[in-house]
């Protein structure tokens, strides 16, 4: 009778530890989580400085070519025209007329970031324009005169809606490791 409650002492001992040793785990895991949020959190707002300093340099373009300041074109080379791309680049025109940076660009359309800054580097090549700035300037230009459909709010959407399926996935993938520890304690519990 002493060894069977030596038993169940040790095997209960053995069960703590176990599961002290998941907790720690757990916590380590649901840390690195954390840090990774936070991490996410800074890349999130330093895109979002960049493209605010996107959005005032266009603007500064904008009144420069406007009042004819040779700060406008490097150059003055006249922009070709607008058949000159091609609507996939002009999608991408698009979207940095809108403030998009390379990435978000690339999580509307589907696309690897590399892709998109091929097509930057295209469709600057194609305009004999510096920046995206001017690449701005361009299509904000071109839109004035032109009655394409605009489709920003949809394109706006899509990121954010990527961006909250990961988050499900990874509170899904939380929410299994709680749900699978708890399952084997439940199996593995010895009564007194």
């Amino acid at each position: 009778m002493e060894q069977d409650q030596h038993r169940r002492q040790t095997e209960r001992d053995r069960l703590y530890i176990e599961f002290a040793e998941r907790v720690r785990a757990f916590r380590r895991s649901v840390a690195l989580y954390q840090a990774s949020l936070n991490a996410r959190r800074v890349r999130d707002f330093r895109s979002a400085a960049g493209a605010y300093n996107e959005i005032i340099s266009a603007q500064r373009a904008l009144r420069d070519f406007e009042t004819g300041s040779s700060h406008a074109r490097a150059g003055n080379a006249p922009a070709r025209t607008p058949a000159a791309l091609t609507p996939r680049q002009m999608e991408i025109a698009r979207l940095i007329a809108q403030g998009y940076t390379n990435q978000h660009i690339a999580d509307a359309l589907v696309l690897t970031s590399g892709t998109v800054a091929n097509h930057v580097q295209h469709i600057l090549d194609r305009l004999a324009l510096h920046s995206r700035t001017q690449v701005a300037v361009w299509f904000s230009r071109r839109a004035g005169r032109s009655s394409d459909t605009n489709d920003a709010p949809r394109l706006q959407l899509e990121p954010r809606q990527t961006t909250r399926r990961n988050e499900f996935a990874r509170d899904a993938k939380v929410q299994a490791i709680v749900q699978s520890v708890g399952d084997q304690l439940r199996q593995r519990r010895i009564a007194p």
